[in-house]
């Protein structure tokens, strides 16, 4: 197990690329009790670059550290063992950590859906901008190095978007069963 809680402070671990920071300063290494942190490896495959989360301890590289990272979506597998664990024995706090919950839930479904919705947007936008490119062209409006130099643009940032679609509608593996799963916080 990597995982052990941590009570919060402040921490100037920084990871290369933004993370979602789920166990940055939160949790803590099993190990030797240092922070948690994240950072994001890049791999090309069929369908273009892929981004593939880890987190580790802080420590990872020195002497006599067992050199364990962890998948994001084993870090999920801890963190929901850990609350399985909770048991918060007053109603009225139990009821707002469940709104609490649930309200931060709908809201990260929301900014997804908004994200989603401004991708799609510039996707119009920019299949609107090559049938102008085009008409332009077949119109004589434009030289054919005009249009060959636009158009590649306009092919370049559609490939950009519909990686960035492609990122925003894959799902991780256990994010339904996250999203779906009761915590219990009831007296033992």
């Amino acid at each position: 197990m990597l995982l052990c809680c941590r009570e919060h402070r402040s921490s100037s671990a920084v990871s290369n690329q933004p993370v979602p920071r789920h166990a940055d300063d939160l949790i803590q290494c099993g190990h030797c009790g240092n922070t948690i942190t994240g950072e994001v490896k890049t791999k090309k495959i069929k369908k273009g670059p892929k981004d593939y989360r880890y987190y580790r301890c802080a420590r990872y590289n020195k002497p006599g550290h067992p050199r364990i990272r962890l998948k994001e979506a084993d870090l999920d597998e801890q963190v929901l063992a850990m609350f399985e664990r909770v048991r918060i024995e007053n109603d009225d706090v139990r009821e707002w950590f469940a709104r609490v919950l649930h309200a931060r839930t709908r809201h990260d479904q929301k900014a997804k859906q908004d994200r989603l919705a401004e991708l799609s947007r510039q996707v119009v936008m920019v299949r609107n901008q090559e049938n102008q490119l085009l008409n332009l062209r077949l119109m004589d409006e434009i030289e054919e190095q005009t249009f060959a130099r636009k158009g590649r643009e306009l092919r370049d940032r559609l490939a950009q978007l519909n990686l960035q679609v492609d990122a925003a509608t894959t799902a991780e593996p256990n994010t339904p069963r996250l999203r779906s799963k009761r915590l219990n916080f009831r007296k033992h």
